[in-house]
């Protein structure tokens, strides 16, 4: 078997091996990171709770930052085969493919995240996931940002003014990477085309240009479009020639990640922010190395579940819709008022989501197939 060739199977087994892990993560990623005031009431303060402040430290120390760009290095190493020279034909191919993958979708799942919102507003719902005096606020504008930037307008009348705030995430948030995943594939020809003139040169160029990003003060969604840009570069390069990916992703990537993980936490509770973005900026890169480290050693051992690549899909593209529902639900439920008890409700309700989540795939995978193959893009 040409090397190459191995190599690409190995690398596209640890690719089935991490999704589901990547997803569950982005999941808890999430759960921390959401505005405690937009969950618990603007009395609530993160301070005031020092585990839950430290966990939130720890979730972005090891998570903020570091799962997207691995997706979008998985999505360039597998947009194109290098054995075929590319073509007009081969690019035609892959937009009409990534218009029921990416594009369908994508406006599916942000139509449901409207959707969500309009059913939260029904009385029965009122005082267990709204503020009181929330209602919809239904205008074309607020639409329209709900797939693209979502300006917060839409369920956010003048009665809660303060609580209205603009994102550079479409309004179902962790869909900005398929967003700017579309956006990518726009400039494809233009990407491998500079691939083939360039080869690393453009990698590290590209990476230069993502690294300044994060300090340039631009608007945040170009940042966003800087890294979609590098790690999906990054990965259509590895897939020239894996080896050289695949000698990096050792042991020692993985000691490395988590060294730079607790460096960037000691430097951010140190207040030293312009250091702790730049170590956090190197680790994301070496991040991508150490997933595959631990997932080759993962499928050296154990067989991969192909099938449940349809479920991480499903995750990814869900939570965001569920999740900030969940913990608002278990705040009221479970009324916390200590440390112990927001920490029970941040990991109760991350279990149930996943735990909904799991039992509507599998409802619509035995009932409804062909629906589920429109929403995770298995057209």
């Amino acid at each position: 078997m040409n090397i190459h060739k191995r190599q690409f199977d190995e690398i596209s087994q640890c690719i089935y091996a991490l999704r589901l892990p990547l997803s569950i993560a982005i999941v808890v990623f999430h759960s921390l990171s959401i505005n405690g005031k937009q969950l618990f009431g603007p009395s609530f303060q993160l301070s005031d709770y020092s585990i839950l402040a430290n966990m939130s430290s720890i979730n972005d120390a090891f998570l903020a930052d570091m799962i997207v760009p691995i997706f979008f290095w998985i999505s360039g190493y597998l947009f194109y085969n290098w054995e075929n020279p590319f073509s007009f034909t081969i690019y035609k191919n892959k937009l009409r493919s990534r218009f029921n993958t990416l594009l369908i979708p994508y406006f599916i799942w942000n139509l449901l995240a409207i959707l969500a919102i309009c059913i939260k507003e029904l009385p029965i719902f009122q005082s267990m996931v709204n503020y009181s005096g929330t209602q919809l606020n239904i205008s074309i504008h607020s639409i329209l940002s709900c797939f693209w930037a979502y300006d917060g307008s839409l369920d956010v009348p003048d009665v809660n003014i303060h609580l209205i705030s603009q994102t550079p995430f479409p309004v179902n948030t962790a869909l900005w990477y398929c967003r700017d995943l579309m956006l990518v594939i726009l400039i494809t020809p233009l990407l491998i085309w500079a691939i083939g003139k360039m080869k690393s040169v453009l990698i590290l160029f590209l990476a230069f240009i993502y690294g300044i990003s994060w300090f340039s003060g631009l608007n945040f969604q170009i940042v966003q479009f800087c890294t979609a840009v590098f790690f999906f570069a990054w990965g259509t390069y590895s897939r020239i020639d894996p080896s050289r990916f695949d000698k990096q992703s050792g042991i020692l990537s993985i000691f490395l990640s988590i060294f730079l993980s607790l460096i960037y936490l000691y430097l951010t509770k140190s207040d030293f922010m312009i250091f702790a973005r730049i170590v956090k900026v190197i680790n994301t890169i070496i991040v991508v190395y150490a997933c595959f480290a631990l997932a080759k050693l993962y499928v050296s051992r154990y067989d991969v579940n192909v099938s449940l690549s349809g479920l991480s899909v499903f995750i990814f593209m869900s939570h965001c819709i569920i999740l900030p529902r969940m913990i608002k639900i278990m705040g009221k439920v479970l009324t916390p008022y200590t440390d112990i008890s927001y920490v029970l409700v941040y990991a109760i309700s991350i279990i149930l989501t996943l735990a909904v989540i799991w039992l509507v795939y599998v409802f619509l995978r035995r009932y409804a197939h062909g629906v589920l193959k429109v929403l995770i893009g298995r057209i």
